[in-house]
């Protein structure tokens, strides 16, 4: 039997643990232990407890600590405490205290740069585990994540130089060797993306090994819903979230579109489901068993979440994207290459939304394009994503772990 301990550091939404609970389930039914850190315990509540798994709250990075665009993932480190060597540090020994304690054979890294730290300096066996923000590609520097606007190289080259100067820094005096470059920080770690090629924020890379998708409705508290019965009206699926500015002109326009609509938005109101309630639009306050829902929906609606977008696609369902963060709108950017969906601009008025949502349900090249990324990835399972994991953590618990900052 190995510890197995899953690590999460950084990011806000659902994607993390249920791309992790899907991993840990199989584990623990092998014999394995399975711990979580997490960022954000209220989750880890909805999500790992009905399933028995153990949390721990994981040491917390700052709050975004500038309000200017972030122009690489270098800069996104440094809005969360990349940019004070002290404030690092603390976070890495603290990292360090938390696997001293709970003694794992393997640390499963999803978006946890620190944890990652920590690892390396403890010579802990470790995999990258996520969708693929969170992995830049392997060069320096680091390439821009606002793919819609042109960033100078000087200022890539700036941001990265302020962050390895951070972390060279913090790891003065440790039995560490400087690094030169942040992607120095992933080295020698298998980067297993739970994404497709196509999908990758950063387009197809080398060196890593692409799984395909985990995590859709990895909740066993996800609730059935059903169509209804009649046809002759197109099937809008919606995902969204409350703290998308757009949200109440996008539910306006959905109350108004002639479709059937099934709407998620998870923390809803009743006072907001009743404001905007409509013969044809549901609304739920919690996840639905989007799989079952997925074959018999014409169009989704996200905000970009990885899992949804490539669930949509694999169902051969087009999309319509109002994405909220950089990361999803580098994914949106994706679907928009495939041709696979429509990509909302800054333009999101409720007038912006109907023209959005004729032209996604209207135009059958959206669909099209759909079937054919279904077509291509017909023999994926997810159980098949999942083992591919596993015997990566396998693999990393038989090993000897990583050479001090190798």
């Amino acid at each position: 039997m190995r510890r197995i301990l899953f690590a999460w550091e950084l990011g806000a939404n659902f994607g993390h643990l249920a791309r992790n609970l899907a991993v840990a389930r199989p584990l623990r039914a092998a014999g394995h232990e399975v711990l979580f850190a997490v960022r954000d315990t209220r989750t880890a509540e909805e999500l790992l407890a009905p399933d028995g798994f153990g949390f721990v709250q994981a040491p917390s990075a700052p709050g975004l600590r500038s309000g200017k665009p972030q122009v690489s993932y270098a800069d996104v480190l440094a809005v969360h405490g990349f940019d004070d060597a002290h404030s690092l540090l603390g976070r890495v020994r603290a990292w360090a205290s938390l696997y001293e304690l709970l003694q794992p054979d393997v640390i499963v890294i999803d978006h946890a740069p620190t944890a990652l730290l920590a690892g390396r300096l403890r010579g802990l066996s470790m995999i990258l585990l996520g969708s693929g923000f969170d992995v830049p590609p392997l060069v320096t520097p680091v390439p821009p994540i606002r793919l819609w606007e042109t960033t100078p190289e000087e200022a890539l080259v700036a941001a990265e130089a302020r962050v390895v100067a951070t972390i060279n820094r913090a790891l003065d005096g440790s039995t560490a060797r400087p690094i030169t470059r942040l992607v120095d920080i992933f080295a020698g770690v298998p980067i297993m993306r739970a994404t497709f090629p196509e999908l990758d924020h950063y387009g197809t890379q080398s060196g890593v090994t692409y799984v395909g998708s985990i995590g859709l409705n990895s909740s066993n508290a996800a609730q059935q819903v059903a169509w209804p019965r009649t046809r002759g009206l197109p099937r809008v699926l919606a995902y969204l979230r409350m703290s998308l500015p757009c949200l109440p002109n996008l539910l306006d326009a959905l109350a108004k579109f002639p479709a059937e609509v099934i709407c998620v938005v998870p923390g809803c109101t009743p006072a907001m489901a009743e404001r905007h309630r409509a013969p044809r639009l549901r609304i739920f306050d919690r996840a639905l068993r989007l799989p079952e829902l997925l074959p018999d929906t014409d169009l989704m609606i996200s905000y970009g979440g990885t899992a949804t977008v490539a669930g949509s696609l694999l169902a051969g369902v087009p999309l319509l994207l109002a994405s909220q963060a950089v990361e999803q709108q580098m994914v949106a950017m994706r679907v928009g290459a495939l041709g696979a969906g429509v990509v909302m601009n800054l333009e999101r008025k409720t007038g912006d939304f109907l023209r959005a949502l004729a032209e996604a349900t209207g135009n059958p090249r959206y669909k099209a394009a759909a079937r054919k990324f279904a077509k291509q990835y017909s023999t994926f399972h997810q159980e098949q994503a999942v083992e591919r994991v596993m015997v990566a953590i396998r693999q990393a618990a038989a090993g000897r772990g990583l050479e001090c900052c190798a």
